[in-house]
């Protein structure tokens, strides 16, 4: 990897830049801790270490500090020269309701990258309009490597009743929308003498807000089951995901999601809201909200279709998702180079 841009990400290992690292660039400082990365964050170390690296790349991580620590950051590099990519993943933080911090966290990252990408048509507008820049369209990818993704399609159940769908609770994040999913599945599973019957599958953390309600829909002999485990490992979801038939990603606001890119490797269909840019990401079947919640008719009639079969999704083929990773990766690698090159740090290649 000694011939590649040494860059430093933020942050540094993840499912995303992971499919960089060795290929585009060689992603630098990888032991640093997850989710805290104290260093990354100390204007003093970046400058005493910036000759670690040639590019640095910010993703996300910047939403555990307040915007002046991030502006540190920020000048901490450029008073060092070095290069700096901002890929806008989220316009809006899906992890708090009020965004007015992190939106000042998006002004400084617009202001102070030399390069910005995002990963949707809709996003690129919405930073033109936003921030006056102009960023190049780098679709998300796929997160599951081929070969593992084939397998474990070839390996689920296909078919039958009833339709299985995952919801994956987890710490249950501020733009979740828990409760309607959960009440239209249990109540499309009490009516299952007139309906196709449907199963809902949550996972759910121990820590999790609402434990306690959340499981009563579990035990109360309708079509909810609950899961309290801790996060699963990279393994068990890809399992998990792969065993549904579908994904529901129940958001009351956000922009992408990797969810969604995991589900289509896996072969399973993707069930999203409007909100954000999501569904430009990869085929899905899309429900509106009605009041800031999830329509909850809508989202009955969507899983009677889907259970009966009326309304279904086409796997993406493999070949298709390896062309995407593929493009994926040159297009970063062509970036890394040029912005390497143009500071003379880049080694000869």
């Amino acid at each position: 990897m000694s011939d590649l841009p040494r860059v430093l990400s933020y942050p540094p290992v993840h499912d995303y830049v992971d499919r960089l690292h060795g290929r585009a660039a060689t992603l630098v400082h990888r032991d640093q801790p997850w989710p805290r990365l104290p260093d990354l964050y100390d204007p003093d170390w970046l400058s005493s270490h910036a000759t670690d690296w040639d590019v640095v790349h910010l993703h996300f991580t910047w939403e555990q500090y307040p915007p002046a620590t991030l502006r540190a950051v920020l000048e901490a590099h450029g008073a060092a020269g070095t290069p700096i990519v901002w890929t806008a993943h989220d316009l809006r933080n899906p992890h708090v309701p009020d965004g007015a911090g992190d939106a000042a966290c998006l002004g400084l990252l617009a202001e102070a990258a030399d390069e910005v990408l995002t990963l949707t048509p809709g996003a690129a507008a919405a930073v033109t309009e936003r921030f006056g820049r102009s960023p190049r369209i780098v679709p998300h990818g796929p997160i599951v490597p081929p070969a593992e993704a084939a397998e474990l399609r070839t390996a689920r159940r296909r078919g039958g009743t009833p339709l299985r769908v995952l919801l994956l609770a987890k710490s249950l994040r501020a733009n979740l929308d828990w409760r309607t999913p959960l009440e239209v599945v249990d109540g499309l599973g009490a009516a299952a003498g007139d309906v196709a019957p449907v199963r809902l599958d949550v996972h759910l953390h121990p820590d999790a807000a609402d434990r306690d309600e959340i499981e009563a829909f579990g035990t109360g002999g309708g079509a909810v089951t609950v899961t309290v485990a801790q996060r699963l490992s990279a393994a068990e979801l890809r399992r998990r995901v792969a065993g549904a038939d579908a994904l529901l990603l129940p958001y009351r606001w956000g922009s992408h999601s990797g969810l969604i890119e995991l589900a289509v490797d896996l072969g399973t269909e993707p069930i999203a809201t409007e909100v954000g840019f999501i569904a430009q990401q990869a085929p899905c079947h899309v429900v509106p909200l009605r009041d800031g919640r999830v329509d909850p008719d809508r989202l009955a009639s969507l899983l009677v279709r889907m259970a009966d079969g009326t309304e279904a999704l086409d796997p993406v083929p493999i070949r298709q998702r390896e062309r995407v990773l593929d493009e994926f990766v040159v297009a970063h690698s062509r970036l890394y180079s040029r912005l390497a090159s143009s500071t003379g740090t880049a080694v000869d290649r």
